[in-house]
């Protein structure tokens, strides 16, 4: 996990393992970077080449996500990977999902759509994902659109009004370069993305370090570290990957 490994990496990540000593072993992660970890570290991370090749080089654990259940479609956070698939917290429930049942999405996509339902019997996959495009050009200034902050300008046409989320609504997010549970309003996602991917002033004000870590919010955290099950680490000893 970044949170184990000095803080040089932005999220959990895979990584081959380079050589081992006494108490320590040294790894290089699969999308660059290197760094050592301490044994026990590297042992409760190890996770086996079958799951990298299914998903990938980048690791899912703490990415936004829609998942596709058997009656409707999700967005939320990935807390945990395993062999077989990925778990997310929706509504305060945490739900499996096969690999193939997962797409990542951006993290505003993620948030303003976290607490709206998309059930199957009414929406398709592709007019999901075409949603998602339109929120992204929207916020972004994309596709002959004019960039907006605002939250039902975002939604406006594309879900029911009722369904809108306020944007001094309180959003729940695992850092994914901490660990730590964070606290934010949905407004700082949507100016971080308006700013940063949108204007790429990353200098401005009201944006802070992180889409989930507002800029007076020192990264104090709000309760454990999360996402760290054993399956979820950096560490692949599996000499087929």
């Amino acid at each position: 996990m970044p949170e184990e490994v000095g803080g040089q990496f932005l999220s959990p990540f895979f990584a081959h393992v380079v050589s081992t000593e006494r108490d320590t072993v040294r790894f290089r992660g699969l999308e660059g970077g290197e760094g050592t970890v301490p044994r026990s570290v590297a042992s409760s991370r190890t996770i086996s080449a079958a799951v990298v090749k299914k998903v990938g080089h980048v690791s899912p654990c703490r990415q936004p996500v829609m998942v596709t259940t058997s009656t409707q479609f999700l967005h939320s956070q990935v807390t945990r990977v395993n062999v077989d698939g990925v778990t997310v917290e929706s509504d305060g429930t945490e739900v499996e999902a096969a690999f193939d049942n997962v797409k990542e999405v951006a993290p505003v996509v993620a948030l303003l759509l976290q607490k709206v339902v998309f059930e199957k019997s009414v929406w398709s996959s592709g007019e999901v994902s075409e949603l998602h495009v339109t929120i992204l050009n929207r916020v972004l200034g994309r596709e002959g659109c004019i960039a907006t902050r605002d939250v039902s300008d975002i939604l406006d046409g594309l879900i029911e009004e009722e369904c809108f989320p306020e944007g001094q609504s309180d959003c729940a997010w695992i850092d994914p370069k901490s660990g730590q549970n964070t606290q934010f309003e949905l407004q700082h996602a949507v100016d971080f993305a308006y700013y940063i991917d949108g204007k790429g002033d990353r200098g401005h004000e009201m944006v802070g370090r992180s889409f989930c870590v507002p800029p007076y919010d020192d990264g104090i955290d709000t309760g454990e570290n999360q996402g760290s099950e054993a399956h979820e680490g950096p560490l692949i000893t599996d000499d087929e990957c």
